[in-house]
């Protein structure tokens, strides 16, 4: 196994998972987890963590999902891969959001924030703001939701991502 097979599964994947076609986009993610693993990539191998798990929420396998976003977030502490962490900090709270488990949500999305507040990824802190946002709405909190984005908002501007500030 090869990190150029790693990355190239890793690819394929996403852009089968991109067109809705979960079966392809798993079948080559997972080969992508293999090649990773076998390699001691640990940041690729969080990469990949993180697009199964997305896979398996869209197919609706809640439990799946959340496995795969537990081994990425561990292999992505463990060696330090920290906008991995962020990233799939973020992907567990939207999923905890979508299963009604707001607190914990609200705790995900927070801590995504911070994590991409301090590596200056604005854009990436934008799209946590926003899931923060969306989730005090989700929990009757209008005030607090208007303030955090507003926050995206600046966030977006800033990074000059406009489809973000469009959303916001």
């Amino acid at each position: 196994r090869t990190a150029r097979e790693a990355g190239v599964q890793l690819r394929i994947g996403h852009a089968h998972r991109r067109e809705a076609s979960l079966p392809a986009a798993r079948q080559a993610i997972t080969r992508a987890v293999e090649c990773h693993r076998a390699l001691g990539n640990d940041e690729g191998l969080a990469a990949a963590y993180y697009e199964l798990a997305v896979i398996e929420m869209f197919a609706g396998r809640t439990r799946e999902a959340l496995a795969c976003l537990d081994d990425g977030l561990a292999v992505a502490r463990r060696s330090n891969v920290r906008l991995m962490q962020g990233a799939l900090t973020t992907a567990r709270g939207c999923l905890l959001q979508d299963q009604g488990e707001l607190a914990a949500a609200l705790e995900h999305h927070a801590e995504a924030a911070r994590t991409f507040a301090d590596l200056d990824a604005r854009f990436r802190e934008a799209s946590a703001l926003h899931y923060l946002a969306t989730t005090y709405v989700e929990l009757g909190e209008a005030a607090e939701a208007l303030a955090v984005l507003e926050q995206a908002k600046t966030r977006a501007v800033t990074a000059g991502a406009p489809r973000y500030d469009a959303l916001m």
